[in-house]
């Protein structure tokens, strides 16, 4: 058995169904949504002082909510022996 490929939504480039992987999405604070990484340094915050545009920090990654590998693929194994014999 092995666990699933999981992919991340970018909000603004991408169609219903399509995904980027965990590492290259990320929470803007800006614009309080999960942005690709192309998406999220295409838009930058202009500062006055030094005229020029300056990229935000990402707060948190998409990879960084998921479960790790060995907890996934316990959860997984629960889930399918409790199937197998007829556990609700």
């Amino acid at each position: 058995m092995r666990l699933p490929e999981i992919w991340a939504k970018c909000e603004l480039c991408e169609p219903e169904g399509a995904g980027h992987p965990p590492e290259e999405v990320a929470w803007s604070p800006k614009r309080e949504q999960w942005l690709c990484s192309e998406c999220f340094f295409d838009d930058g915050i202009y500062d006055s002082e030094k005229d020029e545009y300056v990229n935000e920090e990402p707060m948190a990654f998409a990879k960084d909510a998921m479960l790790g590998t060995e907890e996934q693929m316990q959860r997984l194994i629960a889930a399918a022996t409790k199937r197998r014999l007829g556990v609700k």
